[in-house]
């Protein structure tokens, strides 16, 4: 993985008239664990799109709302995190740059429900 790129991740909704939105989070090395806290470092996570107010403009402006760009700086911290907080495992080479991006769609009453300020 090349950390001095932008990485991007796009959802394609099926139903976008429908405005869906998902909390999407990502970490290197270990997946991130959203049931438990664990030591393995730090994970990014955020909606998409950030507020369903994007829902009544043009299809082509919804679809970017859809899209995350991880710049690199953001992917360099994130990875030298979690480089650090599992430096006592026994991990092969090729496992070090593996960098895990997962997504699930909200519910109604979860919409628009966390932000920047409400994480």
């Amino acid at each position: 993985k090349d950390l001095n790129k932008v990485f991007v991740f796009q959802l394609h909704p099926s139903d976008i008239n429908s405005c869906p939105q998902y909390l999407v989070i990502a970490r290197f090395i270990i997946p991130p664990n959203l049931q438990s806290a664990d030591a393995y470092g730090q994970f990014f996570w955020t909606m998409l799109p950030d507020s369903t107010s994007y829902c009544g403009e043009k299809k082509e402006e919804v679809l970017l709302s859809y899209g995350l760009y991880f710049q690199p700086n953001t992917l360099k911290d994130l990875h030298s995190e979690a480089l650090s907080r599992t430096q006592h495992m026994k991990i092969r080479s090729e496992e070090m740059n593996n960098f895990f991006v997962g997504y699930r769609q909200l519910s109604e009453e979860e919409l628009d429900l966390y932000d920047k300020n409400n994480r």
